[in-house]
């Protein structure tokens, strides 16, 4: 949140300031080891620092208690001044349930995942790359990262909602699978936005059916953006269509090890994050964004991903391997985006290029897409649903 270029900063001062335009006072705060004093970001965010420490074992348990012990003694002197604290869910913990037990019936959780399956993927990663070792450090390492964090979610994380306001969630399936976990936690749904008018809509360039060109953002590494799917299924093409992928973003050492084993460099190119200026130049090449291919890895059949809604508000067609909550309830968006198989199967590229055609058919097809973005997936039109729920 320090980080002015930050994509999640800018996201959430774009959910802090379309609330406050809606008359609701709303000010955000985050939390940070790298600063030592209060730093004013704008009217609407602060950062204050939490003590810098580390221990040699169990340190990210040593960490959630820091910043915890700031969140409170903020809170102690402000939580007069609010009526809700909206809080992104930060996995359970013990600080967290003794913050949710001291400020009963204050906080609003956000949820954007089955929180149990994720971290039980990501921890199942972590112990397949850790190497093995006598040493006590090992075990202790394997413990806290490996098994702990799942541990903790099981058994913690109905106590903490019991505690809670109520939460949000970014889809109607997290919402039922939150109210498994406590069946008196009430839950609503409001699905992820995107501030429409900060994307650059696109200058569109012909397709000729012979040269399809698609891109792909990644903000981060994880194993839900498909790209291993994504380079078999090209490699697997056979098709008359010249087709190009640029992965822009961060990919991880597997996948670039993988297309240099399908040998398909001049079809996949790797390309590093580039600035918001830089991008709406480069974007303006590509016919096709493609989103989220492996939600189901983490045990998701629907999902709102953001890069998805930020496709649609520069006004390109998407690729998909998941249910969109937000395409689903509007179906004017269902003949914009290609929803591919939820599963490891390979993409269909004849599909592909065949949704292209039908796409680029239809003659400002840019400018009917960016309506629908406006209408539907702006930042300010999911506060005021926010809004609503939380009075």
């Amino acid at each position: 949140m320090v980080n002015n270029s930050s994509g999640v900063q800018k996201k959430i001062l774009s959910k802090i300031k379309a609330i406050n335009e809606l008359g609701v006072f709303c000010q955000g705060v985050s939390f940070s080891n790298n600063i030592t004093a209060p730093l004013i970001i704008n009217e609407y965010l602060t950062v204050i620092p939490f003590e810098k420490k580390t221990r040699k074992y169990f340190n990210s348990f040593y960490q959630q208690k820091l910043v915890f012990i700031a969140i409170s003694k903020y809170l102690n002197s402000q939580i007069k001044s609010f009526t809700h604290v909206l809080f992104r869910y930060p996995l359970a913990s013990s600080p967290l349930l003794r913050l949710t037990k001291k400020f009963n019936k204050k906080f609003v959780f956000e949820h954007n995942t089955k929180e149990i399956e994720e971290v039980a993927l990501q921890a199942k990663l972590f112990r397949s790359s850790l190497k093995f070792s006598i040493k006590p450090g090992y075990f202790i390492y394997l413990l806290e990262r490996g098994y702990l964090t799942i541990l903790q979610e099981k058994v913690l994380g109905k106590k903490i909602f019991k505690y809670s306001k109520s939460g949000i969630a970014v889809t109607s399936e997290i919402a039922e699978y939150e109210k498994t976990r406590q069946s008196k936690y009430k839950i609503n749904v409001v699905t992820n936005g995107i501030e429409v008018g900060k994307s650059k809509l696109r200058t569109p360039i012909d397709f000729n059916g012979l040269e399809l060109k698609l891109f792909m953002l990644l903000g981060s590494q994880n194993v839900w953006h498909g790209v291993d799917r994504l380079v078999k299924s090209i490699a697997n093409y056979k098709g008359t269509c010249l087709i190009k992928i640029d992965l822009i973003g961060s990919i991880s050492k597997e996948d670039e090890r993988l297309i240099d084993y399908y040998n398909v460099n001049d079809r996949i190119r790797i390309m590093p994050s580039v600035n918001s200026e830089t991008l709406n130049q480069c974007l303006n090449e590509y016919h096709l964004g493609i989103g989220t291919l492996a939600a189901f890895r983490k045990g998701l059949k629907e999902a709102t991903p953001l890069k998805t809604r930020e496709y649609m508000a520069r006004g390109f067609a998407a690729i998909i391997g998941y249910e969109d909550t937000d395409f689903e309830n509007h179906s004017e968006f269902k003949k914009y985006c290609l929803q591919v198989k939820p599963d490891e199967s390979l993409i269909d590229f004849e599909v592909v290029v065949e949704f292209a055609r039908n796409i680029f058919r239809e003659e400002n097809h840019h400018l009917k897409i960016r309506e629908l973005a406006v209408k539907y997936l702006d930042t300010k039109v999911k506060m005021q649903q926010l809004v609503q729920l939380l009075d």
